[in-house]
C-alpha cells in the first residue's frame, strides 16, 4: 500500500523548533550539507552504500530527472558531472543521482527551488564536483523545508522549517533526529541507522504491486541500463528475485 507522499501538506507552525547552523558567511549561495542513505543498496556490514551502478559504468554524466518528468524550477536542471568524478572509489564514491528539493515555509506543498545531485557511498549528497555541499544559488537565505526524492526509492520531506541562515547548512537524515512529515517515512536499516525506503520503481510516491511484481516482470533478463533497471533496487547490477525481498 501506500507508505508516504512528500506532497502532502503540513501546517507551518511559527512556533516550532527551526534547525540552523551558525554565521559563516553571509553573501554566500545558500547551500546544504546533506546526508541519507538508500535503503537497498545499503550494506550493514559496512556501514556503506554499494556502487555498483558506477563500477558498472551505468550512471549518466547528466542529470536524469528531466527525461523522466520531473519539473526543476528557479535554477535546477541539466547538471552535469565534471571530469573524473566517477573514477573516485571508496566511501566517496558516487552511488547514485538524486533530487533535493527547497519547499516554501508558508506552503510546503510549493517547489520553490530543486536540485540534481550525487550520493556518495557513505550518504554525503555533493554537487557535481563529487566533493562540495550542494547549492542553491538563486534562492534567498530564509526558512524552507527540504525535501529529498529518488528515482527507485520513496520520498520524503521535513516536518518543520529548516533556517538558511548562513551559506551552508548541515541536515542528516541517517538517525532520526530530524522530524519527518508523515509516519515511518524511513525505514530502520541497522541500529539506529535510517535509509529511504526502497521499492518505488515507477516513481508514483507508492509502493505496490506494480513495483514489486509488474515491473519486475517486465525488466527480468533484459540487458542492463540506468534507464531501464529502474527494479534494480539493490544497485547490484542486475534485475532478479533479491530485488523483489
Amino acid at each position: 500500500g501506500v507508505l508516504d507522499d512528500i506532497s502532502l501538506a503540513q501546517p507551518f507552525s511559527s512556533t516550532a523548533p527551526k534547525y540552523q547552523a551558525n554565521l559563516d558567511n553571509v553573501c554566500a549561495p545558500v547551500s546544504l550539507r546533506i546526508k541519507v542513505f538508500l535503503q537497498g543498496p545499503y550494506q550493514a556490514a559496512t556501514g556503506l552504500m554499494n556502487d555498483g551502478l558506477r563500477t558498472a559504468g551505468v550512471l549518466p554524466t547528466v542529470e536524469p530527472f528531466t527525461g523522466w518528468g520531473y519539473t526543476h524550477v528557479n535554477g535546477g536542471g541539466g547538471e552535469t558531472v565534471q571530469n573524473g568524478v566517477f573514477a573516485t572509489t571508496g566511501r566517496n564514491a558516487i552511488v547514485d543521482w538524486i533530487w533535493v528539493e527547497l519547499r516554501s515555509a508558508a506552503n510546503p506543498t510549493q517547489v520553490v527551488a530543486t536540485r540534481s545531485a550525487l550520493l556518495q557511498r557513505d550518504g554525503d549528497v555533493v554537487d557535481m564536483d563529487g566533493v562540495t555541499p550542494v547549492e542553491f544559488r538563486n534562492s534567498a537565505e530564509g526558512a524552507y523545508y527540504v525535501a529529498i526524492r529518488h528515482r527507485n526509492h520513496l520520498g520524503f520531506r521535513t516536518l518543520q522549517t529548516v533556517f538558511f541562515f548562513i551559506s551552508t547548512t548541515v541536515l542528516s537524515f541517517t538517525d532520526a533526529s530530524v522530524p519527518l512529515y508523515g509516519t515511518s517515512a524511513l525505514r530502520q536499516v541497522a541500529t539506529g541507522v535510517y535509509a529511504m525506503k526502497s521499492g518505488d520503481a515507477n516513481r508514483d510516491g507508492q509502493i505496490n504491486a506494480a513495483d514489486r511484481n509488474l515491473h519486475w516482470r517486465l525488466h527480468n533478463g533484459q540487458p542492463l541500463t540506468y534507464t531501464t533497471a529502474a527494479s534494480d533496487f539493490n544497485f547490484d547490477g542486475v534485475v532478479n528475485t533479491t530485488d523483489r525481498d
